[in-house]
């Protein structure tokens, strides 16, 4: 997958996929830098190696040691999120929001915090409820939701102004 031709790659991703059906294999994936290698495959100029290799990485997220060895790595979230608002293909825009969705269930308030500070992320989601599978749109409203949630537990409460009339005596 580092250096092979493009039909290599091709056959290499569908090989890892194929191991990646077992839940143990995920590990070992992991353990042998399968993480570091789809990260570099996202700066392909080949939107298909790109969508398959966020494919894979979704695979892996859904385990928490998946997902614990993507997060190890900010700018592989920042470039998810590129792909998202860039892929053209629909699968390929699945394939991220359940790689964030993946994310965000097993890292966190702290994770989804993250993504709510990237500025390409919410009108993706927003534009992939209203245009993707259900499934996807399913991903991106639960997305919303937790990014919101994060962030109305962060905010203050706005003071509440006492009625016109009223004293206020503060002890």
């Amino acid at each position: 997958m580092r250096e092979g031709t493009y039909r290599g790659r091709k056959n290499a991703l569908v090989s890892l996929y194929g191991v990646l059906q077992g839940a143990a294999s995920i590990a070992k994936a992991v353990s042998a830098g399968a993480v570091a290698v789809l990260a570099n495959l996202l700066s392909s100029d080949r939107e298909d190696i790109v969508n398959d290799s966020v494919a894979l990485l979704a695979r892996i997220a859904e385990q928490p040691a998946g997902a614990t060895a993507i997060l190890a790595s900010s700018e592989l979230v920042t470039s998810v999120v590129d792909s998202l608002g860039a892929s053209s293909s629909r699968s390929g825009k699945d394939h991220c929001v359940s790689l964030l969705a993946s994310l965000c269930r097993h890292g966190g308030d702290k994770v989804v915090a993250l993504m709510g500070k990237m500025p390409a992320l919410m009108p993706a989601l927003y534009a992939l409820m209203a245009d993707g599978s259900p499934v996807a749109g399913k991903r991106a409203r639960w997305l919303i939701n937790e990014i919101h949630r994060v962030y109305e537990h962060r905010q203050p409460p706005p003071p509440v102004a006492p009625p016109a009339g009223d004293r206020v005596i503060r002890v």
